[in-house]
């Protein structure tokens, strides 16, 4: 049953998913053009600012809960490498 009357829902029509079909080409050629934009930029870009980019979408693809588990983990490695380098 559709929530706007009491007959039972017959599916799509035509002109529905002829639209739903160039809506989602669309998006798909849009993410196409967007990924081939983002490859030329890692391939050409700064090194340092390359790697920031990438890092920040790496971080923002992980929730923050995982972000503060990994960024204490880090630390922790980060920590233990400084102590055997001061040799202590």
């Amino acid at each position: 049953m559709t929530p706007t009357t009491n007959k039972p829902w017959q599916g799509y029509t035509l002109d529905e998913m002829r639209y739903m079909r160039a809506r989602n080409t669309a998006q798909v050629a849009a993410e196409r053009i967007k990924l081939a934009r983002q490859w030329s930029e890692l391939r050409t870009g700064n090194p340092v600012t390359r790697s920031w980019r990438t890092m920040r979408d790496v971080f923002s693809t992980i929730g923050y809960a995982n972000s503060a588990i990994m960024a204490w983990q880090l630390g922790k490695r980060v920590l233990g490498l400084v102590r055997t380098i001061r040799g202590k």
